[in-house]
C-alpha cells in the first residue's frame, strides 16, 4: 500500500502549487512532502513500492497519472492485472468514484492514470499488490496543496 495524500492550500500567490507542508491548510505535520523516487518496503516484505514520479507533481486535484515502481528483491515485477489502487479521504470518510487504472511501462514501471482528488483535504491513494488470497502494501502519506485553492485574478 503506498499513500499519497493532498491537502488546501493557504497560499495567496497562484504560482504556489507545492511547497512546504507549514503553508498547508489542514493537514499541516500530516503526510509527507511531495518527493520524486520515495520508496517504501511492503509490510510483508516482498515488494518494495516505489513513487517514481507524478504528474503534474505535485499531484494535483484531476488529471493525475503517476509512475509507480513494484519490484521484489530480484527486482521482478508482479502484473498489471495484480496491482490496484484506492484514494480515500479519512477526515470525510469517503472515496471517489472512479477508479484508478494500471497499465505497465516498457522499464518495468506502471503508469497509474485517473486518480481523482475531487476536493481539498487529506486524501490517500493506497496502492495494494494482492495475488493468492494475501496483500502487500506499502503506507506513506502526503500533505499536498490542492489546485481548488489557488487564487484568481481580481478584475478592477
Amino acid at each position: 500500500m503506498l499513500l499519497g495524500a493532498a491537502c488546501s492550500s493557504a497560499s495567496s500567490d497562484p504560482a504556489d502549487a507545492g511547497g512546504a507542508d507549514s503553508a498547508v491548510v489542514g493537514c499541516q505535520g500530516q503526510g509527507e512532502t511531495y518527493a520524486a523516487g520515495t520508496a517504501k518496503t511492503g509490510t510483508m516484505g516482498k515488494y518494495t513500492f516505489t513513487l517514481v514520479q507524478a504528474a503534474p507533481a505535485p499531484p494535483g486535484i484531476n488529471g493525475n497519472v503517476w509512475t509507480l515502481r513494484v519490484a521484489d528483491a530480484s527486482g521482478a515485477a508482479p502484473p498489471a492485472s495484480a496491482l490496484s489502487a484506492v484514494p480515500y479521504m479519512p477526515l470525510m470518510g469517503h472515496g471517489t468514484g472512479q477508479v484508478p487504472q494500471f497499465a505497465a511501462n516498457a522499464d518495468g514501471t506502471f503508469a497509474v492514470s485517473n486518480i481523482y482528488l475531487f476536493m481539498n483535504g487529506l486524501w490517500t491513494v493506497t496502492y495494494v499488490e494482492a495475488r493468492s488470497h494475501t496483500a502487500e502494501s506499502a503506507p506513506t502519506s502526503r500533505c499536498l496543496k490542492s489546485l481548488l485553492e489557488r487564487p484568481t485574478a481580481s478584475a478592477g
